[in-house]
């Protein structure tokens, strides 16, 4: 009886995991590479360039990216790492605008950078500060009228060793 009880705990625990995150692509595979979306900019004089994959909380949204819906697929994605840039926690924002400034955020604020309150990914010195600070990964919330009226969590990893695919759904 107490390891039925010990099982169903895990069981319970592992389908709560608050790491598991949607992706959506028509690409079949069976594990993320390092070839992710490249994100190349020029921003205070320096290229930026830093690649990752992208996943979401709200598995709607990660069928957008499944742009066929024939033939395409959802993953369901553990994130094996606790070492992400929080863009939603308050202390983890400071670092940031430490790091550029705030007189640069506030022009983040009134530019195309932020929408609605909340950061876009085109906040590209965001993912720099993420990425040289030696995070694994960046997360913030967005808005899709499409999908949600309330933000959705999104998150941008930079090593694929920091991902495990649960489960693969053809949709």
């Amino acid at each position: 009886m107490i390891d039925k009880v010990k099982n169903f705990k895990q069981f319970v625990n592992e389908s709560v995991d608050d790491n598991l995150y949607y992706h959506g692509s028509c690409k079949d595979f069976n594990s993320f590479e390092k070839i992710g979306n490249n994100l190349s900019t020029t921003i205070f004089g320096n290229k930026l360039s830093v690649q990752g994959n992208f996943f979401t909380k709200n598995r709607k949204f990660a069928e957008i990216f499944a742009k066929d819906k024939i033939g395409c697929f959802i993953y369901t994605v553990k994130i094996l790492s606790n070492n992400i840039f929080d863009l939603t926690n308050v202390e983890q924002l400071k670092k940031f605008i430490k790091y550029i400034g705030v007189e640069k955020y506030k022009e983040f604020k009134e530019e195309e950078y932020i929408v609605d309150g909340l950061p876009t990914w085109d906040l590209y010195p965001a993912i720099e500060f993420a990425n040289k600070a030696e995070f694994d990964g960046i997360k913030l919330l967005e808005f899709s009228a499409d999908i949600s009226n309330k933000p959705i969590e999104s998150i941008m990893v930079f090593n694929p060793n920091k991902l495990k695919i649960i489960d693969k759904i053809k949709i």
